[in-house]
Parts: structure tokens; sequence; C-alpha cells
């Protein structure tokens, strides 16, 4: 079982190497290489955009000036433009839009379309990137590409696809500079990276459970407490004769990641679908966080970057009481410990009464028995806050309970409505 903690070209056989390099033949060659630009480790180019400038109508054109490559995870379900890449940049032209693969697919080959050496004439050189998009171990055809919007100079050259197994994951430009009045032609070629996707095969689901780090409970206290505590970000196994999880298997883990999750307040937990938007190591003010696809995978990657343990500090308000829990994901026998959440339950009531300056050691609770609210450890925060539970009396058919339809017209009615004092309660009621 593995359990995942959060947060060379060989001459001879070049598939077992970690990446290839796919090139665009070379109508011309001016300028200078730009150097390599790679998408952050376990990320693949899944969109792209040009800058190009407009035909001059007679002046010097220049074409295509920059290719950049945005960077998603296997089996992405959102857009997101957070990491992106580029290989230098000409200086003419503007950047078109952003264009993107189907949901899911990675850039796996490209075309470039550039005009031949003009042999005195206008040289514009590259004048458009096409991307060709699908999966790891997929075909390697046009069944789903992107182009960028340029004059139409030049021919498209031979289309130059990634080995299976791989996908582009980056980019180096060939491109020259201001010639200073002379004939320009900026970006003339484009190399693209392929790297190596996950070769374990893992045929797990992803679990997850939260387990506590510490507590504190200033519920009595006048001024804010400062705690630290400990949490480990890491990859481990549960199994075998070592702990440690390769960057394959990492990989592995990683692509598993596929929907989000949802953590209730009394810290019972259920995989979604959907993306979702709450964020993980904030108080919870709610009952329920979700936490989405994407944040569960950047926990994953910065558990791939830096195994490493860190001391937090938490201040702890004066009145209020905290639980910091850690989230762990296991995948099969490996498990990664990431982000820890800090959970109030019941301090919000607790500091509200405090605010309006009543006792809360003798606030009185009357609740329903749902399983959220019988809890061990709705329980124990009850004890802790010093408040007494009231009795509930069980539902019956020949019942009315005070949340029952038929007070529906008093609910209504109480709306808004404050009371001072027992006087004011005792006229309404008559």
């Amino acid at each position: 079982m593995i359990l995942l903690l959060l947060y060379f070209f060989s001459l001879i056989t070049p598939l077992s190497a970690e990446t290839v390099d796919i090139h665009s033949p070379r109508y011309t060659q001016y300028g200078d290489w730009r150097g390599w630009k790679q998408c952050p480790d376990g990320m693949f180019a899944f969109g792209a955009q040009i800058k190009v400038e407009g035909d001059q109508r007679g002046r010097d054109d220049t074409g295509l000036n920059a290719v950049a490559l945005y960077c998603n995870r296997l089996n992405w379900v959102s857009y997101n433009n957070e990491h992106w890449i580029m290989s230098g940049e000409g200086d003419w032209g503007e950047w078109k839009g952003i264009k993107y693969c189907p949901e899911g697919q990675v850039i796996i080959g490209f075309a470039l379309r550039s005009e031949p050496d003009q042999h005195g004439r206008d040289d514009v050189a590259a004048d458009n990137f096409a991307a060709y998009c699908g999966t790891l171990d997929g075909p390697r055809d046009r069944s789903s590409w992107f182009q960028g919007d340029t004059p139409g100079w030049g021919e498209w050259t031979d289309d130059q696809f990634c080995p299976k197994g791989f996908a582009v994951c980056g980019i180096n430009s060939q491109i020259e500079g201001d010639r200073g009045g002379g004939d320009d032609t900026a970006l003339n070629n484009v190399d693209l990276r392929c790297c190596r996707g996950p070769r374990v095969g893992l045929s797990c689901t992803p679990q997850y459970s939260l387990e506590r780090l510490t507590e504190y409970d200033n519920r009595q206290g006048a001024g804010t407490i400062t705690i630290q505590y400990e949490k480990r970000i890491s990859f481990t196994k549960t199994s075998g004769t070592t702990t440690t999880v390769g960057k394959e298997e990492k990989e592995a883990v990683l692509s598993k990641v596929t929907t989000g999750l949802e953590i209730s307040a009394q810290g019972a937990y259920k995989g979604i679908t959907g993306t979702g938007t709450g964020s993980v190591g904030y108080e919870h003010s709610t009952n329920r966080e979700t936490i989405s696809t994407n944040q569960i995978q950047t926990m994953v990657q910065n558990a791939m970057t830096e195994e490493k343990t860190v001391t937090e500090t938490y201040n702890v308000p004066a009145y209020q009481g905290v639980i910091i829990e850690q989230l762990f994901m296991s995948c099969g026998d490996i498990k990664t410990v990431t982000a820890d959440l800090y959970r109030r339950q019941l301090d919000h009531v607790n500091e509200a009464l405090g605010r309006q300056g009543v006792d809360t050691t003798s606030t009185k609770l009357l609740h329903d028995s749902p399983r959220s609210h019988v809890a061990k450890i709705t329980a124990q925060k009850i004890q802790k806050l010093g408040w007494e539970v009231l009795p509930h009396a069980p539902y019956s058919p020949d019942t009315a309970l005070s949340d029952f339809n038929s007070f529906r017209s008093m609910q209504h009615s109480l709306a808004d409505r404050h009371f001072k004092n027992h006087d004011e309660v005792e006229k309404w009621v008559r």
C-alpha cells in the first residue's frame, strides 16, 4: 500500500530517456536560440498563445514573434493560466488569445508554418504555430488540434510528434533581434521538449483522512495565545522493505487526483466531483469546506517538489479554541501528508455570546440529535465550552417539533425580531 504525505538520452533506445526533443524543419535560421524553458515537474503543455505582427502592407513584415505554452497537470479538468513558459520574444506584433486542448488532453505534437529564404526580398521566416492534442498513450494524429491567427505567409512544415508515453513540457525558440533598419524576421524556429509521463501504473483510488496535529483551548483567556506545532510534508510507503517513494510513483499518484473533496465541520469527508471554490489552511466558519481538484493536485505537487518538516505558529484569539488537523491522502501503499486545516467548532457562537455580555459558562444548548450533533468531537467541544445540553424529545408521529411546518408562520413572524427582556417576549406571545 502506498501513502502520499502532503505537501539522458540513450543512443540505442531513445524511448528509455525521460525527455525527447522534437524540432521544426529549418526553412530559415536567423537569430539566436533563447534557451529551454520547461513546465514545472509533473506538468505538461495544454495551451498556447502566439505573438504575431500583422501584414505591414509593403513594409517590413516579421510574422510570428513568440510562442508561449501554458502548463497543467494530466487529467486536468479546469483551465488554469498560472503556469506558463516562453523562450524569448520578438519586438513586434501583439499577443493573440490563448487556445487550449480539449478537457483532459495535453499537447503531443506541433507544426510550424514558415516561409523559405526570399533571397533578397522581405523575409518573414516563421508565421504560425499549430499544436496537436491528445493523451500520453493515445494516437499521434491531427484529430484534435488548434492554430494561431496570422497573415498566412509560407507553408506548413512536417508534423512533429512526441513518442507515445510522452507529452510536450518545454520550448526553445530561435529569434532574430532588431537589426536596426534591416530586414527583420523575429521568430525563425521552435523546438519542443517531450517529457515522459508516469510509468508506474497504480490501480488505486485516493482515500483521505484527517489526523490531529494539535489543539488549544483559550476559551477562558483574555488575550491571544501563540502556539507552535510541527507538520511533515512528504511521501512514504506503508509496506515493503523501504519507505522511499520514487519520482515515477509520485507522478502516478498525482495523476490519480481527478476529483475534489468535501470536509464537514465534524471531520467527516467524502469525495466529490467538480472543482469547488474553497481553500485549505483557513479558519472554518461554515459547516463544510470544499477542497477543489486543483488544490489537492497543488498539495501533492508541493510534496513532490520538497519533502520537509515545518514548524508553524498559530495565534489563538481570546475566548476561542482551535483544532489543527492535517489532510492525509493514501493511494495503494503510498501515503501523502498535505496541508493543515484550521478548524473552529462552536467557538463562533461562544464568542458572539461573550461580546453581548452573556456569561457563556451558564449557556444552555438545545439541539436535535443527528449524528453530527452527538459525535464525540462535538460533545467534547461542548464540554470544554462549559455549556449545558438540554434534553431533546425524540421525533414522534404525534408530536410537532419547533422546526416543523406547522410553525412556519411563527418562524417568519419572528425573523429579525429582537426582545430586550422577558416582558417583551410575554407581550409578543399574548
